[in-house]
Parts: structure tokens; sequence; C-alpha cells
């Protein structure tokens, strides 16, 4: 008699709604040159995409116009969703600097409840505030009007439901399969007995394996199996001018492709505030690019950028001027021109000024270039 088989099919599914944030800085040259252009016309900032959406800023320095006489007395906002055809559910927050501070003069949110957008309909296109700020207001601050010029940061987050269903087909009742333990099981190997390479840091030592360094690093793999190969086989390699904690979390990167979570630099981070965290994000950077480890550059760069302040501009400009990051720079010089009163009195600004002039000069030719290529678009509306 056939032994009788049972096949079990497994079915699981999962939903979850969340949040996907992303922030944009609009910054407006040649205010004054907008007047008399009447209620209705529409200073447009460069497209940015955010949860799979493309989005722009939607600034009217007379008003928006179509919402009462009152409306022209302030200047207007509006987030507009740009993406063809499409609908988008998203919470929002528009807000006018105050150049001196930083802080919000003026404020438009959608907060308890996200809007629906709509982008085939005018009507829900696009969400913000008519009665902005008052124009009077606004002409008569020269913080919020620093050189002629409006600044207006956005935050976007915009909800994603993307359910997933798996289906297991097995010869018997499922059994709980345990979670991934590779990432954990490969730091491990840092510490584990069969590590063939030492490193010396500053009177530590830290183990690895050449193939993981080299498969991960070209200049790794150029030191470990080339013409040092032979000369470190038996020895411990000294690495001059990293700190060891900075070393430390480079290894740990080489191995799990992302941060020691105790250093807070992990990609979705958002405590801009800590300056040990500035500093370590600055090292590895260096790091980063002495070992041409790409992904790990690119996130010490986003640290950095959403780590912009007065007092820390100048010296990370610098640092990406030295190690070619041209994305962060562009970002250091638009922060520049938007506090530029205040940095130039910074101790930073005047060191930089003493050990290379040259850098200075071209920051501000090119802050000057681009503020006349704002200039002479707006001439032409």
């Amino acid at each position: 008699m056939p032994m009788e088989t049972t096949t079990t099919t497994a079915t699981e599914s999962m939903s979850k709604m969340e949040t996907v944030r992303g922030t944009h800085r609009f910054t407006f040259h040649g205010y004054s040159l907008c007047k008399g252009g009447g209620a209705g016309r529409c200073i447009r900032s460069g497209t940015f995409t955010v949860g799979g959406y493309d989005w722009c800023i939607c600034f009217y320095p007379e008003g928006q116009g179509g919402g009462g006489g009152g409306d022209r007395e302030h200047v207007s906002v509006k987030l507009r969703l740009v993406t063809r055809c499409a609908t988008a559910t998203a919470f929002y927050e528009l807000r006018l600097l105050d150049q001196d501070t930083g802080r919000a003069a003026a404020v438009a949110r959608a907060s308890g409840a996200p809007r629906v957008f709509a982008s085939s309909n005018p009507g829900t296109a696009c969400f913000g505030r008519r009665a902005f700020m008052e124009r009077s207001k606004l002409e008569a601050s020269p913080a919020c009007l620093r050189g002629d010029s409006v600044v207006i940061d956005c935050a976007v987050r915009v909800v994603v439901h993307d359910p997933v269903v798996a289906a297991v087909r097995r010869r018997e009742a499922p059994d709980d399969v345990p979670p991934s333990n590779i990432l954990r099981q490969l730091v491990a190997q840092v510490e584990s007995e069969g590590a063939d390479v030492t490193f010396a840091v500053q009177g530590e030592t830290f183990t690895a394996h050449r193939l993981m360094l080299a498969a991960r690093s070209p200049v790794f793999k150029a030191e470990l199996y080339g013409a040092m190969k032979e000369k470190d086989a038996d020895h411990v390699i000294a690495i001059a001018d990293v700190q060891p904690a900075v070393f430390k979390a480079l290894l740990h990167f080489i191995y799990t492709d992302d941060m020691p979570p105790d250093l807070g630099l992990a990609a979705s981070d958002d405590d801009d505030d800590d300056t040990d965290r500035i500093d370590m994000a600055r090292h590895l950077l260096v790091a980063a690019d002495r070992y041409a480890v790409e992904r790990l550059r690119v996130i010490c760069e986003r640290v950095l950028r959403r780590s912009l302040g007065v007092e820390t501009v100048i010296d990370t400009m610098a640092l990406a001027e030295q190690h070619s990051c041209g994305e962060l720079k562009e970002a250091c010089l638009e922060f520049i021109d938007s506090h530029s009163k205040r940095i130039v009195e910074s101790d930073g600004y005047k060191n930089l000024k003493r050990a290379c002039p040259l850098l200075v000069a071209d920051m501000w030719e090119r802050i000057v270039r681009s503020r006349l290529e704002y200039t002479d678009t707006y001439l032409k509306c």
C-alpha cells in the first residue's frame, strides 16, 4: 500500500502604512524685481523627489490671487505635486526662514492629517497657505529678506502602502524560520581566529580578513594582494593618520555595509546637533576617500550636509574641497550665501581666508555668479 503524502501550502501576507521623508531648501534671489507682476505670478523651485513622487515649491511674491482682496497683502506659498496623473497622500511643512537665526518666520503645515494631492485636479494639485506672511512684514525684515533673497524650507512625508504577499509550498506544516544572522556572524569574524591580517592604529590592534577587505576596497586589495603582500605577510601593518575609533567604524562598515549603531550615523538618523557625530562623519569621510569605500563616503557627505551651521560650514567646505566632494561643496556654498553676514564674522572664515585665499575667492565668485543667474532668469519672466 503506498504511503500517503500531505502537501501544505502556507501563505503569509503583510501590509504596513509608513512614511518616506524628504526635505528641500528653495532660495529665491531678486525678490524686489518681482514687484508689479501682480497676484498669481508663481516662482517655482526646482523639482525634487520624495516617496517616488516629484514635487516643487510654488512661491507667489504678490499673493496667489483668487481668494479675496486680502490675499494681495500677503505672499503665498504652496507645495505642488508635479508627477503627471498621480495621486499622493502626504504631510508637509513649509517654513520661511529668518536668515539670521535659521528659525521659521512663517509656517504652513499639514500635520494633524495628511493631504491627498492629485496632480490632474487644479484644486488639489497643491496645498499650502495663501496668506502665508504679510508682504509689509516680510519687506520690513532684513533677516527674512537678506540680500534681496527669500529662503523657504520644505519637509514632506509621503504615506506609502506596499503590501507584500509571499507563498511558501512545503511537504509538511511550516516551521518557524529563524531570522538571518549573517551580519552578526560577519562582525564576529573581525575578532575571530580566522583573521589573517592585523593592523596597528595608534597603539590599538585590529584583526581582519584580507579577502573581505580586498572585496570591499580597491585600495586594500592593492595593498594586501599587491607589492605589500609578501612584505606584510607575517607582520603587523601600521596605519598612520587614522584614529582607532574611526578605523574600527571603517572595518564595521566594510563587513556589514552599515554604521555602528552607537555612532548615530545611520542613514535614517535625524539628530543634526551632535558635535561628536559631526567630527566622526568628517574623519570617516577622509578614511572612506583614502580607501575608496564610495558608499561610506556618500553617507558621510549626507550627514555633513544635514549638519551645516554657521560655526561648521567653513570647515566642512574646506574638507569638501580637499576630497573633491562636489555636492557637499555646493551645499556649503548655498548655506554661506544664505548666512553670509554671520559667517564672515566667524573665526573659521577668518582662518580660511588666511590659509586658503584662493578657495575663499572661488567661493565668493561662485556665489555672485549664482545670484546673477537667478536675477537674469527672473528678469526674463
